[in-house]
């Protein structure tokens, strides 16, 4: 017959382990709820065109359009009356690529 001195330091310890493993589980999901509100939204970077214009008096920049391609006609140039074509199409740079 075990002494009722051993019971009860075994419900403790029992209870204890369990205690230290819920502690545990809840302090984790706390952790995964504030990794998870920390995250940065990414925002996608604006695409933009380049165009010129043939003689290569004229460039402009401007947001790009559903459709451009390189070589694209665009228009005529406002200077010399030549086409402008998409001479690049291209991300904009953030400030977190310009300061890596």
């Amino acid at each position: 017959m075990a002494s009722p001195l051993l019971s009860d330091v075994a419900d403790a310890i029992i209870f204890i382990a369990i205690a230290l493993i819920v502690s545990l589980m809840v302090l984790y999901i706390i952790m995964i709820a504030f990794a998870t509100r920390r995250q940065e939204k990414v925002v996608p970077p604006k695409l933009l065109t380049e165009i010129r214009c043939l003689s290569g008096d004229y460039e402009e920049v401007r947001e790009f359009s559903e459709g451009e391609y390189v070589g694209k006609e665009v228009g005529k140039c406002p200077k010399c009356g030549s086409k402008l074509v998409v001479a690049a199409i291209f991300k904009e740079k953030t400030s977190q690529q310009s300061t890596t």
